[in-house]
């Protein structure tokens, strides 16, 4: 099931849903067959299979998948685990892709929450939020508090991973994409530049 898994990962990844899917269905198959239904493998099952989904813009069919995976991890964890979170993420995820900003906030506070909570205050998931709730006020247009959030996120991220790492160089856009907006192409460029 693990290897269905990984195969169905590289899969989505390489954009060949069809077979990102097969494989995660299979891997979902074994985990219920020998785990039971409400196990978290199944749960982390039905996330892949809503990120496929997501990956190919079907936000029905991800957020069916997604609550899915929520229901069994609230059920096995309880509400405030980090697995949740990531799940409260992901709705969050979705919402935001369809423009439903206050529900996006909403999700995305609830996966903040909990991490603030469960997790080290330097955590590269508390970050991953600060950056997905700066992206729905950049959406909104309320770019100074758009700000703020990248900014926190870059503050996590370069600390935890150093300056050459993927996840800095998106808050340094992001950063940079808000002076832009604001009109300070100097600091945009500063940014966009790191």
């Amino acid at each position: 099931a693990l290897a269905c898994n990984n195969i169905g990962t590289v899969y989505n990844h390489q954009g060949n849903y069809a077979k990102a899917l097969e494989y995660h269905l299979k891997a979902l198959n074994i985990w219920e067959k020998t785990l039971g239904p409400e196990h978290p493998y199944v749960a982390a099952s039905y996330n892949n299979i809503g990120y496929v989904y997501y990956s190919q813009g079907e936000c029905e069919k991800a957020m069916e998948y997604y609550n899915k995976a929520l229901g069994i991890l609230e059920k096995v964890f309880g509400i405030e685990h980090p697995d949740v979170a990531l799940s409260y993420n992901n709705i969050g995820c979705v919402y935001d892709y369809q423009e439903d900003y206050a529900n996006a906030l909403e999700y995305y506070n609830k996966a903040l929450d909990i991490r603030e909570n469960a997790l080290e205050k330097k955590h590269p998931d508390i970050a991953q939020s600060y950056n997905n709730i700066g992206g729905v006020y950049n959406s909104q247009g309320d770019y100074a508090k758009a700000m703020e959030y990248h900014y926190m996120a870059y503050n996590i991220w370069e600390k935890t991973y150093g300056k050459e790492h993927k996840d800095v160089a998106l808050a340094c856009n992001n950063i940079g994409t808000m002076y832009n907006h604001q009109g300070n192409y100097a600091k945009a460029l500063e940014y966009h530049l790191k």
